[in-house]
C-alpha cells in the first residue's frame, strides 16, 4: 500500500486543562459561560440601587413578532435614536408575499438559494421602501421545467411603478419556441433517465435606456408548457455595478413589527428597578396600548395607557417597580407595523457591567485582557483612528468590551442582549446593527520591566480585518480572520498611560440570514467564503443558524511581549517515522530569526525536543529575517530512539512532548519560547473500491474510498 503523508504540524498546541473532577469547575446554565470561569474576560454584572437613569438602555429586550432579520427588539434599547422610517423589502408572487426566511434568497448572492413557483403564467414583485436606488439593468437567472408535448412560445414583460399599481413597462422578449437556453448535459441525466419534461436555463436581462429610481418592480413570465420555475438571483445593476437589495446594508434603529393588531415588545432590567418614567420614541405609533411590569415575565401587571395622539415622543409619568417593563400595543397608526426607535425606562435599580481585572504580567508576556476594554459601533463615532487613541478622548457612551471575545458577544456579556444559543433568541438580535465596522479602544500602563528593551503589540486572531493605532498614530493593519499581526511599538510608548484604538473592519460578503426551521435547516454556506479566510460558517448551515455580526471582533487575545533584538518567529515541528517502524523518529525544526536592529547580530540558536538538545550559530544582518532549519544531519540529537507516540483518543496516549527554544547574543537571552508537539505521521490514500449497492453517478470514472492512518494505523474519525 503507498501512501502519502499529511504534514499537520502540532506546533504551538496548548494543552488545555483536564477536566475537573470537581463539578462545581466549570458553570452550566443560560447566559453563563460554558467553560473553565478562569478563561473568560467577560464584565462582572451586579446591581446599581444608587444611580437614577435610563435602567433600559443596552438591556435586553423581546418581541412579539419582526418584520425582517434586522428591525428587532434589540434597536428599542441600543440607545441610537432614529426618525426616519427604517429601509425595508417585500417580495412576493402571483401566490402572495414570501415568508420572512424567503425574502431575501434572490439577492443573497449565493446562487442556490432559490425560489420555485408552480404555473404558466407567474410574476415577480420587489417592493422598496425607503431605498435609493436607480438601476439600468435587470438579470434575472434560474431555469424552467416545461413539458416537452405542450405548444412552445413565452413571454417575459419587466415593468416599474411608484405606487403598486400603476406600472410602467421597462423591457420586454417574446418568442415562439422554448424559454431560456439548453441545459448542459449531466451524470445525473443517465441515472435518472428520460423524461417528457425539460429544464432550460434562464438569464432575462433587461437593459434601460437610462437609469431609473422606482419603488417596485415586477417581471412577468408566460408559457404555455411551463411547469415551474425556479428564481435564483435577482441582480440589480447601475453602470454595470451590483446593487446591494439586501436591506441589512442600510442600518436603522428601530423595531418594526409583522403585524398591525395585538403586538408587544419588553425589556428585561436584569434585576428589579423602580421607575418613575417611561420614555417612547416612535415612528408609526400605537395608538392604543398599556404600560406593563412583570417580576418573571409571565404574569404581568398594567401600570399605565399609552396616550395616543399624533406625538412622536411619548413620556409617560407613573410609579411603579419590577424587573421587566412591556409595551403592549393594540392599534397602529395608518393601520401599519408598529416602528419604535427607543424604549426609555428612567429609575434606579437593574445591572450595571463592572470591568474584569487586566491580569499580571506573566514573564515576557503583558496580556491586555479584561481591564479598559471599551466598544462602540462605528456609525457612533465621529473621530479618526488617531484622535481615538490619544488620552483626553471621551468615551462616555461606549460599553464594556470581552477581550478576547466577538463584539456580538461583547454585548452579550453586558446583558445587552439575550444568551443566543437558547430557544429563538437570535431572533431578536438585528442582523443590521452587527454589520458595521466597530471600534475598541484600551488604557493600559506598561510593565516597568519592559522599559528597556524591544516592545511588541501581537494579535493572535481579529475578524475580518482590524486597522491598529497607538498614542495618536496608525500602527499597522491585520487583513484576515486567522492571521496574526505583531508590530513594534517601542518608540510610541509611553512611561504613563497609553492608548490603544482598534478598528475592527466587518466582512466585505456579508450575505443574508438564514434561518432554520422545524421544515426546513434552509441554505448551506453562503457568500462569506469570499472573505476568507474568515469564520465561513456564521453565515449559516444545517448544524448553526446565521451568527449576528459572522464573529467579527478580537476573537483570540492581545498582548504585549519584550525581547532583546533578535525575535524567534514562527516555529515549526514536524516529524517523521520509518514506517511501520515505530521505534525511531526523526525531528525537523524549522525556526525564523528577525532582527528587529540596524547592526549586525551574531549568536546561538538553542533548543529542546524533550532531553533532546540542539543549538546553531547564526548571524544576522541588520533587519534581516532567517529562516533556519535543523535535522538528525545538523544535529544528531534530533534523531530520537524509542520515541512515546502521539495517538488520536481511543487509539493509545496523546503523547506530547516539552519543545524549548532561544536565541542568546552575548551571554544574555534576546528571545524564548516554548510549547508542546507530538511524535506522529499522518498518512492517507485513494484506494479504487466497489461499492455494495446502487452506484450513483459522481462524475468520476471508478469510486475510491480515503483512508486516514496515524502512525501507521487505520484511523476513523467520529464526531
Amino acid at each position: 500500500m503507498k501512501t502519502r503523508p499529511l504534514f499537520l504540524s502540532m506546533i504551538g498546541l496548548s494543552l488545555l486543562a483536564g477536566c475537573s473532577s470537581k463539578s462545581d469547575s466549570y458553570t452550566r446554565g443560560i447566559g453563563i459561560y460554558p467553560g473553565n470561569p478562569n478563561e473568560t474576560y467577560a464584565p462582572e454584572v451586579v446591581a446599581d440601587n444608587a444611580t437614577y437613569r435610563n435602567v433600559a438602555e443596552l438591556k435586553s429586550a423581546y418581541q412579539s413578532s419582526s418584520y425582517d432579520y434586522n428591525l428587532t427588539a434589540q434597536l428599542v434599547t441600543d440607545g441610537i435614536l432614529s426618525a426616519v422610517e427604517p429601509a425595508t423589502i417585500n417580495v412576493s408572487t402571483q401566490n402572495g408575499n414570501l415568508k420572512k426566511n424567503e425574502r431575501e434568497w434572490l439577492f443573497d448572492g449565493k446562487s442556490d438559494s432559490k425560489y420555485v413557483v408552480n404555473g404558466t403564467d407567474v410574476y415577480l414583485q420587489l417592493d422598496l421602501n425607503n431605498f435609493d436606488f436607480s438601476v439600468d439593468k435587470i438579470v434575472l437567472t434560474g431555469s424552467v421545467t416545461l413539458d416537452a408535448t405542450k405548444t412552445k412560445g413565452y413571454e417575459v414583460v419587466a415593468y416599474g411603478s411608484n405606487d403598486g399599481t400603476n406600472w410602467d413597462i421597462l423591457g420586454q422578449e417574446n418568442g415562439r419556441g422554448y424559454i431560456g437556453k439548453e441545459r448542459p448535459a449531466s451524470p445525473w441525466d443517465a441515472f435518472f433517465g428520460k423524461s417528457a419534461n425539460i429544464t432550460r436555463l434562464l438569464n432575462q436581462e433587461i437593459i434601460l435606456k437610462q437609469a431609473v429610481n422606482y419603488a417596485h418592480y415586477k417581471i412577468n413570465l408566460k408559457a404555455a408548457n411551463a411547469l415551474n420555475w425556479s428564481f435564483t438571483d435577482w441582480d440589480y445593476y447601475k453602470n454595470d455595478e451590483l446593487l446591494v437589495v439586501l436591506p441589512s446594508y442600510r442600518f436603522g434603529s428601530a423595531w418594526k413589527s409583522a403585524g398591525t393588531g395585538e403586538e408587544w415588545v419588553y425589556v428585561d432590567l436584569g434585576a428589579s428597578a423602580t421607575f418613575d418614567k417611561v420614555k417612547l420614541s416612535w415612528i408609526n405609533k400605537a395608538l392604543a396600548g398599556t404600560i406593563q411590569t412583570s417580576d418573571d415575565a409571565k404574569t404581568w401587571k398594567e401600570v399605565a395607557l399609552l396616550p395616543g395622539g399624533s406625538e412622536k415622543t411619548d413620556e409617560i409619568a407613573l410609579f411603579a417597580k419590577g424587573r421587566y417593563v412591556r409595551v403592549w400595543m393594540t392599534e397602529a397608526e395608518n393601520n401599519l407595523p408598529y416602528i419604535l426607535s427607543e424604549l426609555e425606562v428612567y429609575g434606579k435599580g437593574g445591572l450595571v457591567a463592572r470591568p474584569h481585572a487586566e491580569p499580571k504580567a506573566d514573564g515576557n508576556h503583558q496580556y491586555l485582557s479584561g481591564g479598559n476594554w471599551k466598544l462602540q459601533r462605528a456609525s457612533e463615532v465621529n473621530a479618526s483612528g488617531e484622535e481615538i487613541s490619544k488620552p483626553d478622548f471621551v468615551i462616555d457612551k461606549w460599553l464594556i468590551a470581552t477581550v478576547p471575545g466577538t463584539v456580538l458577544s461583547s454585548y452579550v456579556n453586558i446583558g445587552a442582549l439575550p444568551d443566543p444559543n437558547y430557544a429563538d433568541n437570535i431572533l431578536t438580535i438585528s442582523e443590521s446593527f452587527f454589520y458595521s465596522n466597530f471600534w475598541y479602544r484600551n488604557e493600559f500602563t506598561l510593565p516597568a520591566d519592559f522599559s528597556d528593551d524591544t516592545i511588541f503589540l501581537n494579535f493572535d486572531g481579529v475578524n475580518w480585518k482590524a486597522n491598529v493605532f497607538l498614542n495618536g498614530q496608525k500602527v499597522g493593519n491585520v487583513n484576515g480572520g486567522f492571521k496574526r499581526g505583531k508590530f513594534n511599538i517601542s518608540d510610541l510608548l509611553t512611561t504613563g498611560k497609553n492608548v490603544l484604538a482598534i478598528e475592527i473592519v466587518k466582512n466585505l460578503h456579508q450575505g443574508a440570514v438564514k434561518e432554520p426551521t422545524a421544515f426546513s435547516h434552509d441554505q448551506n454556506g453562503g457568500i462569506p467564503g469570499a472573505d476568507n479566510p474568515t469564520f465561513h460558517a456564521t453565515i449559516g448551515w444545517d448544524w448553526i443558524p446565521t451568527i449576528r455580526g459572522r464573529d467579527i471582533g478580537i476573537w483570540n487575545d492581545v498582548f504585549l511581549t519584550h525581547t532583546g533584538s533578535v525575535t524567534i518567529e514562527n516555529p515549526f515541528v514536524r516529524t517523521e517515522l520509518p514506517l511501520p517502524d515505530t521505534t525511531s523518529a526523526k525531528v525537523f525544526v524549522e525556526v525564523t530569526l528577525v532582527n528587529t536592529s540596524n547592526k549586525e547580530v551574531s549568536g546561538t540558536l538553542k533548543g529542546s525536543f524533550g532531553d533532546a538538545e540542539f543549538e546553531q550559530t547564526v548571524t544576522l544582518a541588520s533587519a534581516e529575517t532567517k529562516v533556519v532549519n535543523l535535522d538528525p544531519v545538523t544535529n544528531p540529537t534530533l534523531a530520537l530512539q524509542n520515541p512515546k507516540l502521539w495517538w488520536p483518543k481511543g487509539y493509545g496516549e496523546p503523547y506530547l512532548y516539552d519543545v524549548k527554544l532561544s536565541f542568546e547574543t552575548h551571554g544574555k537571552i534576546s528571545d524564548t519560547t516554548q510549547f508542546k508537539s507530538g511524535v506522529r505521521q499522518m498518512t492517507f490514500d485513494e484506494a479504487v473500491y466497489e461499492p455494495s449497492g446502487l452506484q450513483t453517478p459522481f462524475g468520476f470514472s471508478e469510486p475510491r474510498r480515503l483512508s486516514l492512518y496515524v502512525n501507521g494505523r487505520r484511523f476513523i474519525g467520529f464526531g
